[in-house]
């Protein structure tokens, strides 16, 4: 994952990126279908389900298939995205929509860790338009994520707020447990920044409770979830209860906003001692916050003694 977002309660911001989800979820060449039928042709809308007649060039799949390989290497994107770009209208030409639908999303991800939101929401929402149309049993809601990602960037809250909410009725329909946490907790973000925090609580509530049915799914028996994967849930876990603090703290509920960061700390805090992940910097924001609604309460003690810890941190 590319992108660790950082939150201060005086900033008024909720970082987008902030939940970790699923590991493989931000991986490079994350995927925008769960599979594909390179042979059988994209559905026409017009044709009552017949397979449209295109072309495929093997050079150009080859082409693509290098672009990709390229992406998932760090610091080449703009070399994919060239690559990608040279043989998009070969695939256009050619009505080769299974192969046109991965391009534009390989474009549409690479553009987005560039952090060049336009064109990763252009190419983006091209690949959405496309492959729900074309291939709806093999689209995952990965590119509405992405999507939603680049309105909130571009400053479009309320178009980032139906892209996500999109998503959610998505996953729920699909009875995804995995994803349907991080989804929800988008939408609670968004609602931050719209400044509807009340209407926040309750989504972000939803989300700590798919949260913890997911971490139910993954400590049975016979589970096959790996430690990172668990991992990512305690921080999900973290960073959802931090943002419920964070809309009481809106809201001017001080007593439990104070309540909740205490227990975002003591999470975030043992997943930095026990070395899974880097979140020093998130624990800063907490203290800061922490030494925030302490002194709102009037908390002296309390506040000097978050301040003292988060001075630690910045040492």
């Amino acid at each position: 994952m590319k992108r660790f977002g950082v939150v201060a309660m005086l900033s008024l911001l909720c970082a987008m990126g902030a939940v970790a989800l699923a590991p493989g979820q931000w991986d490079r060449g994350g995927a925008g279908r769960s599979g594909g039928t390179p042979d059988s042709g994209a559905v026409d809308g017009k044709s009552n389900g017949q397979p449209a007649k295109m072309l495929v060039d093997d050079e150009a799949v080859a082409k693509l298939e290098e672009a990709d390989k390229i992406f998932k290497e760090e610091g080449r994107e703009r070399e994919a995205i060239e690559l990608a770009l040279s043989v998009l209208p070969t695939f256009e030409n050619g009505k080769d929509y299974d192969h046109l639908v991965d391009c534009v999303f390989l474009l549409g991800e690479a553009y987005y860790y560039l952090g060049d939101w336009t064109n990763a929401l252009a190419y983006m929402q091209r690949a959405a338009d496309l492959g729900y149309r074309y291939y709806p049993d093999d689209m995952s809601t990965y590119p509405l994520k992405v999507i939603g990602e680049c309105q909130f960037e571009l400053g479009d809250n309320a178009a980032a707020l139906a892209t996500f909410q999109e998503r959610v009725q998505k996953l729920r329909k699909a009875n995804d447990t995995m994803e349907l946490p991080g989804a929800l907790f988008d939408v609670g973000g968004v609602l931050i920044n719209l400044g509807r925090e009340q209407d926040a609580l309750p989504v972000l509530t939803e989300a700590l409770d798919a949260n913890n049915k997911r971490a139910a799914e993954l400590a049975k028996p016979g589970s096959k979830a790996g430690d990172e994967e668990r991992a990512a849930n305690v921080v999900d876990h973290a960073e959802i209860i931090y943002h419920l603090a964070i809309a009481h703290y809106h809201l001017q509920q001080h007593d439990e906003a104070k309540k909740q960061l205490d227990e975002a700390y003591s999470l975030f805090n043992g997943i930095q001692e026990g070395g899974k992940t880097d979140v020093k910097d998130r624990l800063v924001s907490v203290l800061d916050d922490l030494v925030l609604v302490s002194e709102k309460l009037g908390d002296t003690k309390a506040a000097d003694k978050y301040r003292r810890l988060r001075d630690g941190f910045n040492k």
